[in-house]
């Protein structure tokens, strides 16, 4: 910082030198800036030399912002950061409510305390029900001034896309848990897409010991659409007794998002358990 640089005095407009507290002229106290300690004049909110907020004042900025997946059906999260900018310390408050497709929440706050130069957040969580676009309304955040009357700053919207992702739920279940080692037996496939996007290139694996024989070629699914359920029957055919562990999983494709390319996902199922039982 330039030690030499000078300005007039707010009171009586003579020169003065940054490093001086009190004008040679008139004797009177400087107020100075605390960014580049230029004088304040009376009844000037800024600086005349760098712009920072010098009124004896609170002045509050207030920013909302999103954090998340962004996929509809999990859980996201509001922050409202308020700050004091100004030189003296205030009490903040604001009213909002959410969009009904955005869980329609109700939130408001009372008796924030801002202290000078701090800042303040505050988080609230919500879970969006639909794809497609949204916005979070603009708002104002009401704070006291010296003289308790009360000034506002108003947030910008928050535009923002939700996303669908393909969730798919997988059971199994057979149709005799223990048969005769000349029998053959139903494994009972179901899987249902619980998302909110369409499941592609969808691949099934059937796990069978090698004593038990699955004709897989019925499990045959290029997409699942949403709340869709379907449910597919494989035959077992063992061909030695004793217990055979049974399990299914399944691979398919996620769309794409803003945030993220095309994923594959699995689901498995639990382990059934074959019994089968000698002849006679």
């Amino acid at each position: 910082m330039n030690q030499q640089q000078y300005s007039p005095c707010p009171h009586c407009g003579s020169n003065v030198w940054d490093t001086e507290a009190q004008c040679r002229n008139c004797h009177k106290f400087i107020e100075r800036c605390s960014t580049c300690r230029a004088p304040v004049f009376p009844g000037k909110d800024t600086c005349f030399r760098c712009g920072a907020f010098v009124s004896k004042e609170p002045k509050v900025q207030a920013k909302a912002t999103l954090s998340g997946d962004f996929i509809a059906g999990r859980e996201m999260v509001l922050n409202i950061a308020m700050r004091n900018v100004g030189n003296t310390k205030t009490i903040a408050k604001y009213d909002l409510e959410l969009p009904e497709t955005l869980g329609g929440k109700e939130i408001k706050e009372e008796d924030i305390k801002l202290e000078a130069k701090s800042t303040v957040e505050r988080e609230y969580y919500f879970v969006p029900k639909k794809t497609g676009n949204h916005s979070i309304p603009s708002f104002e955040v009401t704070y006291k001034k010296s003289d308790d009357d009360e000034s506002s700053v108003k947030t910008s919207p928050v535009n923002f896309r939700i996303d669908g992702i393909p969730v798919l739920d997988l059971s199994i279940a057979l149709d005799g848990s223990e048969i005769e080692l000349t029998e053959a037996v139903h494994l009972y496939v179901t899987v249902s897409n619980e998302g909110t996007a369409v499941a592609k290139n969808i691949d099934f694996q059937i796990f069978t010991p090698p004593t038990v024989f699955a004709d897989k070629k019925q499990l045959l699914l290029p997409s699942l659409q949403v709340d869709e359920q379907r449910t597919s029957a494989v035959k077992l055919e063992p061909v030695f007794d004793g217990s055979h562990n049974i399990k299914v999983r399944v691979r398919y494709q996620t769309p794409a998002t803003q945030r993220r390319g095309p994923r594959t996902e699995e689901v498995s199922s639990e382990d059934l358990i074959l019994k089968v039982k000698k002849v006679g």
